[in-house]
């Protein structure tokens, strides 16, 4: 297949993904901004946060577009634009890493959560992160390989700069997610052993403690999957040289790009719309109707079956990973 054919279908798709990102995540701000009542809970703070990098990131990368499609010969246009995009993926790495302290604070020591996770302290960590994310991303507006004869944007990043800089701050976030997750596996398994020793062995401990790990995976397993890749495909082309011109490697790059734009596409679904107050809220905006009946046939089921709501409290623990951790 022409190389030419492949580059356009990727673009199509990458077109494609973007505008996803944009419109997932300018959703969840919307919503998120119209019920004020989310920001109540300290965690949702952390989830905010998330959502704007990941908007960021898809506006950054539309930015990128732009410039590579009309100016690319400008410096100082592609420099910004370069220093944008690693802008918002480190910030989205970082919003991505506080998320996973809060819940591990929060399972692994709940009688202290209020004490550690204060809303003063999330929002220092919050303004610590971006200006992180600005100091190493601005780097890059005074050290690159930016050629103004060429005046190829796609090489202004040096190699050094991913060696040195980029990869290893990837890798120490993605490592100490996956403790952090690992941890909180761990806390909750033996969590819903000893409950499932005082109900004498019942079923139900052992069908939320599958459902709980699951979906622990589930969060580290798609920033793992998304991310990965990219960073290795990035570290091995740039260490053996190999050429960016072949089908092989146009084809391998692309992908794990692809992949890893679909962070900010899977972001707002297992961090927003799968906690029930977010769900409520979207509802709510979207959705008024479906919702009063919603609630109408809630208060019904309650009024006419008192054991519901013991039903409930009884599975709280399964909650920290689709209320974020609302305990």
């Amino acid at each position: 297949m022409d190389n030419n054919v492949i580059e356009v279908t990727f673009f199509l798709v990458e077109a494609a993904l973007i505008w996803l990102v944009i419109i997932g995540n300018g959703t969840t701000i919307i919503v998120q901004s119209l019920n004020r009542s989310l920001f109540d809970e300290v965690s949702s703070h952390l989830i905010v946060n998330l959502t704007i990098a990941d908007l960021f990131i898809g506006l950054a990368y539309l930015h990128m577009v732009v410039i590579f499609l009309t100016n690319p010969a400008n410096k100082y246009a592609c420099l910004v634009c370069v220093s944008c995009m690693h802008f918002a993926i480190t910030a989205s790495f970082y919003a991505t890493l506080a998320i996973a302290i809060n819940r591990y604070v929060a399972i692994v020591y709940p009688l202290k959560y209020t004490k550690y996770v204060a809303r003063r302290m999330v929002n220092a960590m919050i303004v610590a992160s971006w200006c992180a994310a600005v100091l190493i991303s601005s780097v890059l507006l005074y050290w690159n390989n930016y050629d103004p004869e060429k005046g190829n944007c796609k090489d202004a990043v040096p190699k050094l700069y991913y060696e040195v800089i980029w990869t290893p701050n990837f890798m120490v976030t993605w490592f100490s997610i996956f403790v952090l997750y690992l941890e909180i596996a761990k806390a909750t398994r033996a969590h819903m052993e000893r409950s499932k020793a005082r109900s004498r062995g019942t079923t139900e401990g052992n069908n939320t403690s599958d459902k709980s790990s699951n979906l622990v995976f589930l969060f580290l397993g798609c920033f793992t999957i998304c991310w990965l890749p990219h960073v290795v495909t990035r570290l091995l082309k740039l260490s053996l040289h190999l050429d960016d011109r072949s089908t092989t490697m146009i084809i391998v790059n692309q992908t794990s790009v692809l992949m890893a734009m679909s962070n900010g596409v899977i972001n707002p679904l297992i961090y927003a719309w799968k906690t029930p107050a977010y769900r409520e809220a979207y509802q709510r905006v979207f959705k008024p109707k479906a919702l009063n009946d919603n609630n109408h046939n809630n208060n019904l089921e309650v009024r006419t079956n008192p054991d519901v709501s013991t039903t409930r409290i009884s599975r709280m623990w399964l909650r920290f990973s689709t209320d974020d951790i609302n305990v």
